[in-house]
């Protein structure tokens, strides 16, 4: 039995059903879903992927980054008391 090109694209593909679940923003999928449709490449498929997974990492690293810098600054106020003041006020 074979498979027509427009039946083969409409057929349920389980890889790009489960990539489009990790996609949040709606710009992304519809990009991710024009190449995959166009088929206009493997670079631009993977370059699409490199570029959501890019973004995603840099909003991780950068609300880690401020939470790190927030426990950083209370642990500072906690032990900050136990700290010599300088009497000539120059610190």
């Amino acid at each position: 039995m074979s498979v027509s090109v427009a039946q083969r694209s409409s057929l349920p593909d389980p890889i790009n059903s489960s990539l489009l679940n990790i996609i949040h923003d709606d710009n992304d999928a519809q990009q991710f879903q024009q190449i995959i449709r166009d088929r206009r490449g493997i670079v631009e498929f993977f370059f699409c992927i490199y570029s959501i997974v890019r973004r995603e990492l840099r909003q991780s690293l950068r609300k880690n980054f401020i939470r790190s810098s927030e426990l950083l600054s209370a642990h500072i106020k906690s032990w900050s008391h136990h700290l010599p003041i300088c009497e000539h006020k120059k610190c």
